[in-house]
């Protein structure tokens, strides 16, 4: 693997934990608190990459592209910071494509969206109610993200659920080279493609995916890589919305005081949402690279290395949030980095926040009271969630 990352050149705190040890992917926090302690920055040894794990600091990182950059990549390898995809390409270009790809994503256009989030967000909460219990990630975080985003993106029918296997991997794909969820979430991303290209003729028209083939026709994307950008709206679009929605099935059950206030007053779904994302914040982290020398917390970054925005980490930074592991929909969170910030905030996001408004709107008025059980985290190079969680509606 070429070394995406310099030795420090400054007196940094360095750490020998992986970012991929099956521990750490499953409960990161702990590991979180100590590097936060150490400093805003750290280095990590066996990643070879610096790492920002503090608020101010990543906050004034991610809103800095000229230095901090994506040209180079956001991932830990060299083969997937070289895929085609908004994330890996600088302001002007990054601007231009973003403003075609992102398009039907604006607030105005997803807006048009909630009729028929609420009609499937009313049908499945009431067909729940009626069970003892219930997987409530495949069961019910999957339901909008699957149903309405599978059918805007314009995919046949029969290759529809394939979208919830490809968004993890395309994830997994990110981490580091040696590491096996990486070479599997490659070979999962190479079977995706492959698919695109079998069905590119049979895109619903107007759908999604048919509008980015048909900016290509008209020279607003390079032709060639109107079907990549057609993933852009897959992988994002998918599991922040279902790992966000089971982590408020799971904060709402264990603080049934929260669930009670926001019954009591559905302004505070804003509010709510940008809590549990925080909390949650299911990516975890994208990477940057230095265009030149740049001071950051007290430590110089050598132009060329290579670092780890950890969103998650920053997310309960004390210094920031007061108690940052209570969850309070009366805080206000909105200067979350669960969505990122700046040029490469998540294009998704209006998306996300309206089906995660419309589906606990919904359930407001019909569950009284949430109760959860066993649950099974995923393991994700970048993403940090529930693959299954025992639920009960009452």
């Amino acid at each position: 693997m070429t070394q995406l990352g310099s030795p420090p050149t400054t007196d940094v705190p360095a750490f020998d934990d992986l970012l991929q040890g099956e521990g750490v992917l499953r409960d990161p926090h702990p590991v979180y608190a100590r590097w936060r302690e150490a400093g805003p920055v750290i280095w990590l040894t066996r990643h070879e990459m610096y790492a920002i794990t503090r608020y101010a600091e990543l906050s004034t990182a991610l809103t800095n592209s000229k230095v901090f950059i994506s040209g180079r990549g956001a991932a830990m390898n060299d083969f997937a910071c070289k895929l085609v995809t908004t994330l890996n390409i600088d302001p002007p270009e990054h601007d231009r494509i973003r403003k075609v790809v992102g398009r039907p994503l604006l607030p105005k256009a997803v807006d048009k969206l909630q009729p028929d989030l609420r009609t499937v967000a009313e049908k499945t909460v009431l067909q729940l109610l009626g069970r003892d219990s219930f997987d409530g990630v495949t069961e019910l975080a999957h339901r909008l993200p699957l149903d309405i985003v599978s059918e805007q993106v314009g995919l046949p029918a029969e290759g529809r659920e394939q979208m919830l296997a490809w968004g993890p991997a395309g994830f997994d794909a990110l981490g580091m080279l040696d590491d096996e969820r990486t070479v599997r979430g490659f070979e999962r991303v190479s079977a995706a493609g492959d698919y695109m290209d079998s069905v590119v003729d049979q895109l619903k028209p107007g759908s999604w995916g048919h509008q980015l083939i048909e900016a290509g026709a008209r020279g607003e994307l390079p032709p060639e890589d109107c079907l990549a950008y057609i993933q852009d709206y897959i992988y994002p679009s998918l599991d922040t919305t279902i790992h966000a929605t089971s982590a408020a099935l799971k904060l709402f059950a264990e603080n049934p005081d929260q669930w009670d206030l926001l019954r009591s007053d559905r302004s505070l779904l804003p509010n709510a949402i940008s809590e549990v994302v925080r909390l949650a914040t299911p990516i975890q982290w994208f990477t940057r690279c230095l265009s030149q020398d740049y001071e950051l917390g007290g430590v110089l970054l050598p132009e060329g290395a290579r670092v780890i925005m950890l969103y998650g980490c920053a997310n309960r930074d004390e210094r920031q949030f007061p108690e940052p592991d209570r969850f309070d929909i009366t805080r206000k969170a909105t200067e979350q980095l669960g969505f990122g910030r700046g040029k490469h905030a998540c294009m998704g996001m209006p998306l996300a926040r309206l089906e995660l408004h419309v589906l606990f709107d919904v359930m407001a008025d019909h569950v009284e009271r949430i109760s959860v059980g066993a649950e099974r985290p995923v393991a994700n190079n970048v993403l940090v969630g529930l693959e299954s969680l025992q639920v009960s509606f009452r």
